[in-house]
Parts: C-alpha cells; sequence; structure tokens
C-alpha cells in the first residue's frame, strides 16, 4: 500500500507542472496514511498473539529480541515475501541489530 503512495506521490511530482492540476496535495494523503499507520506498532518488548502463534521458536526468539529496541509493526509477517525469504530476511535484521548505535531511544520499525 505505501509502496503505492509512493508511486502517486512520485507520478504527480513529475507532473507538477501541469496547469490542469486541481488535486489535494499529494503530501496531505499522505500525513493521513501515515497516521492510520502509526496505531499499528506493537509495544516495546511485545509480539502480537497472532503473530507470535505462527512463528518457530528461533524466529519468535528473534524478534522478541529485536522487540526490545525498537516498536514493530508486524504486518510484514503475512506478505509473500516474508515468507519466501524469512531466513535471509532475519539475517539482515540481525545486522541491523548488531550494527545500529543506540542512543538510548527505541526506533519504529516497518516494511513495506
Amino acid at each position: 500500500m505505501v509502496g503505492f503512495v509512493s508511486s502517486a506521490f512520485l507520478f504527480n511530482a513529475c507532473n507538477s507542472e501541469s496547469t490542469d492540476m486541481l488535486l489535494p496535495s499529494p503530501m496531505d494523503s499522505n500525513v493521513a496514511f501515515l497516521s492510520v499507520i502509526e496505531k499499528d506498532y506493537a509495544p516495546l518488548n511485545t509480539i502480537p498473539e497472532n503473530v507470535s502463534s505462527r512463528m518457530d521458536q528461533d524466529e519468535l526468539q528473534f524478534w522478541k529480541k529485536m522487540s526490545t529496541r525498537f516498536y514493530i509493526n508486524y504486518s510484514f509477517v503475512e506478505t509473500e515475501y516474508y515468507q519466501r525469504y524469512k531466513n535471509s530476511f532475519i539475517k539482515r535484521m540481525e545486522n541491523l541489530y548488531n550494527n545500529m548505535k543506540w542512543d538510548g531511544e527505541p526506533s519504529k520499525l516497518s516494511f513495506f
């Protein structure tokens, strides 16, 4: 969905010189869309039951560790991409976790 919003935004940006463009600013719709996404982050140290029940033990342990430093939007778990490339995805996230410079503030983590 965000990919579509970004694409629509880029399309509008390319055509911004058009004199017949009477649509609201793409930024207005992006702000509204992002406020909806904002609600979908799990609290720190939390994995929703409907997500954790479908994870194997190693996967669950990994996301428990990630949830100590990130507010995570777990909607990506439903995607075909995640299911197909789960092992390499988790390895990359492990690198992210290990290489981040932490300032003490948790970050938000989403995948589109």
